[in-house]
């Protein structure tokens, strides 16, 4: 059984292909239906689940997104956390939302769903990871947990932000582009080089890079095609947009770098003293309660009781100081928070490549494939770190 899911999860195979004789013909694996294989697959989701739920000991928190495919929305949720010395970032689920209701409140009900399935403490909940938008914030705010920004998001529209004041070089470049991209004008062009032209897309500002740089690289060419001889930028354009590329160049370095090397938000955190009154409320989650030293825990009661204002006023200053600077000989009065809160990444990328494997996944033949369905093969395929021959035959032995 186990050879069989590995098969169908690992290579993007369709459930129904386990009962069909040609199959069954080309492999030395004992035959089976799909829906003994259905059965297994969900057991061994159900199994993968509470390993993660027994995992998660300390604060986490939840990286998602959405996407609309075949007129369903699919919200993916990822927890982070810190485990055995590494942080994880397991996949918790992948489920359409229901129809008529894409507020915040309903995602926040969808999140506290998911982890109530999982087994997840909703007060051990630190953090949101997602993009830089008004409805993420409003649901951090709902939730009352703190918002991390995707960092290549970010990055994204403040790029977009730039080249709005280019606007007019970047049309000229398209205009070009969509052009040499018609039938004939392409047979035309294909004539004098093999490189073909690009359009920029919507909502990747590095398709503008690519489009621009491959402009360059066959302007020759282009002047060759009659057709569009009108449309080739004139000198003045081609030096702004020279200019233009030159300044993208150094964004693309920077926007490959985050992704190549591990940041996290150590870079940016420096210490209390470093923090907003806000900054310092969003990191209390990740404060490890075990390493809180007992001054500043007293610190914090006398506070709270308001013991601390009425003593200073009955110790003259000499005194004072003197009870400071033993205090702070005596035991240190920082705090040492969780690991999490140093490695966490910076940035959701994780989600949008999910969400580009189930759109492989989800082929015009398999369009009607059920959520759930696509839910379970998706959540094996992410997790296939968390089950093994060891998971499937404790299942067999069990059934």
């Amino acid at each position: 059984m186990y050879h069989w899911m590995e098969w169908v999860v690992d290579r993007n195979m369709p459930l129904c292909e386990v009962d069909n004789p040609l199959t069954r013909s080309m492999s030395k694996l004992k035959p089976i239906y799909s829906k003994p294989l259905k059965v297994y697959l969900a057991a061994t989701v159900a199994a993968v689940e509470r390993k993660i739920s027994a995992e998660v000991l300390g604060p986490f928190g939840l990286m998602f997104d959405g996407w609309t495919c075949h007129f369903e929305h699919y919200v993916a949720l990822f927890t982070i956390y810190w485990s055995d010395d590494e942080l994880k970032q397991p996949l918790l689920a992948i489920a359409p939302m229901e129809e008529g209701d894409q507020t915040a409140p309903a995602h926040c009900a969808y999140m506290m769903k998911i982890m109530a399935l999982c087994h997840l403490q909703e007060t051990s909940l630190a953090f949101l990871m997602g993009d830089n938008c008004a409805t993420n914030q409003a649901r951090c705010d709902t939730l009352q947990v703190p918002l991390i920004r995707c960092a290549s998001h970010r990055f994204n529209l403040a790029v977009h932000a730039f080249l709005q004041g280019h606007q007019a070089t970047v049309d000229a470049v398209s205009a070009l582009m969509l052009a040499l991209c018609m039938v004939n004008n392409r047979a035309a062009h294909r004539e004098h080089t093999y490189l073909a032209p690009l359009c920029p897309n919507v909502t990747r500002w590095s398709s503008v890079f690519d489009m621009l740089t491959q402009y360059v690289r066959i302007r020759d060419e282009i002047k060759k095609v009659y057709a569009v001889f009108d449309f080739i930028p004139k000198a003045t354009m081609h030096r702004r947009i020279e200019a233009l590329l030159e300044d993208l160049k150094i964004f693309n370095n920077v926007t490959v770098k985050p992704q190549a090397q591990d940041l996290s938000l150590a870079d940016v955190i420096n210490g209390d003293t470093h923090l907003s009154a806000n900054e310092r409320a969003a990191i209390e989650k990740f404060e490890n309660a075990t390493w809180v030293t007992r001054s500043k825990r007293k610190g914090r009661e006398e506070a709270a009781e308001g013991d601390v204002e009425k003593r200073k006023k009955e110790e003259d200053s000499a005194t004072a100081i003197l009870r400071v600077k033993k205090t702070a000989a005596a035991s240190p009065t920082s705090v040492v928070y969780s690991e999490l809160l140093m490695k966490l990444p910076p940035r959701s990328n994780r989600v949008e490549c999910l969400f580009s494997q189930a759109k492989v996944m989800l082929t015009p033949l398999r369009v009607s494939l059920l959520p759930v369905n696509i839910e379970m093969l998706m959540f094996l395929r992410t997790n296939r770190s968390y089950w093994d021959l060891a998971t499937v035959s404790a299942i067999y032995q069990q059934a």
